[in-house]
């Protein structure tokens, strides 16, 4: 997949994009955000853009299911994951960790340790578990717009948020749940303070996802005025 990915996809990069295809791992954040299949788990600093994707089908008529918000303090995350799995852990490039300051360092910049990850020896042989991962790069526009960072696990199909879950306490990780019928008049509210497809999908496509949902949500409410 990322072979196929780098051969079809890359004309249509932009130029900060195309740095991430350094390595095979790198490559995975930008696969992610175009809808590829990567074993990455998308996440967000924002709660505001966390409201959004948790609302987002709120459009919808034959929507009735309720939405859900995850929430976790990754620092104290990183701090009892180290505890558990350290050895495992520590081989590869995570965080948060004492050398974020070093922004040079081309083990960050690259990730190129998390190559590992794609050999069946070297995975057969951990421990189940997910991990923080702080994109190093230089971000690209819809990574900015979402505020985004990530998660990656040690093996493929593991439930990231039933490996976070376990290692913390109540006052370490949350769960908030959006009925289902609130969902067009938050829509509306981010819309408001100018939230929407448009400007967390910077490009054309974020555009017509916008009208998309205004066109479908007309009948809830009054048509929004801008983007």
């Amino acid at each position: 997949m990322c072979q196929r990915f780098r051969e079809h996809a890359q004309t249509y990069l932009s130029d900060v994009e195309r740095t991430y295809l350094t390595t095979r791992w790198m490559q995975l954040v930008v696969m992610q955000h175009y809808g590829a299949p990567t074993g990455l788990l998308d996440w967000t600093k924002s709660p505001w853009v966390a409201a959004f994707f948790a609302v987002a089908d709120g459009w919808r008529d034959d929507d009735d299911d309720d939405g859900y918000v995850y929430v976790f303090r990754h620092g104290r995350f990183g701090d009892l994951l180290r505890s558990r799995v350290g050895p495992e852990v520590d081989r590869f490039v995570w965080g948060p960790h004492p050398t974020d300051l070093d922004y040079s360092d081309p083990k960050w910049d690259e990730a190129q340790p998390n190559d590992e990850l794609f050999k069946d020896s070297v995975v057969s042989e951990l421990k189940e578990w997910a991990a923080v991962f702080h994109c190093r790069g230089a971000h690209f526009p819809r990574l900015v717009a979402q505020q985004g960072l990530f998660t990656f696990a040690s093996r493929p199909q593991t439930d990231h948020w039933r490996a976070i879950w376990p290692l913390l306490g109540e006052k370490s990780r949350w769960v908030f749940r959006i009925a289902h019928e609130a969902k067009p008049e938050i829509l509306r509210n981010l819309n408001s303070v100018g939230l929407n497809a448009a400007t967390l999908f910077p490009g054309a496509d974020g555009v017509g996802k916008s009208l998309d949902g205004y066109a479908r949500a007309w009948h809830l409410g009054p048509p929004p005025s801008h983007l």
